[in-house]
């Protein structure tokens, strides 16, 4: 069971959107190390507290995602994060099975 639940998991593709206060090094350095895919960030500034904030967006499979989920806990356990699934993706991704 674990095995198909996982093969299911990296099927599904999900965009990742996470919002923190800390420059988003260490989330890039595991999203490129961990995963072997790159990322996204930009500085930002918030909409009511016009307070700098940083946004990174990734695209990874569902099972990826629950392994990013426990590691942003760990290095910034304020970080917002939006998960979307179901996505349809033009260009280049490689799926990892």
């Amino acid at each position: 069971m674990l095995v198909t639940d996982r093969t299911h998991t990296q099927n599904i593709n999900a965009e990742v959107i996470i919002f923190t206060k800390k420059e988003p090094v260490e989330i890039m350095d595991y999203i490129v190390n961990q995963f072997k895919r790159d990322a996204t960030w930009w500085e930002a500034k918030g909409g009511y507290t016009e307070e700098k904030t940083y946004m990174t967006i990734v695209v990874l499979s569902k099972y990826e995602c629950a392994q990013l989920r426990r590691e942003i806990k760990q290095i910034d356990e304020h970080a917002f994060v939006v998960e979307k699934d179901g996505l349809n993706i033009m260009g280049r991704f490689e799926k990892h099975l």
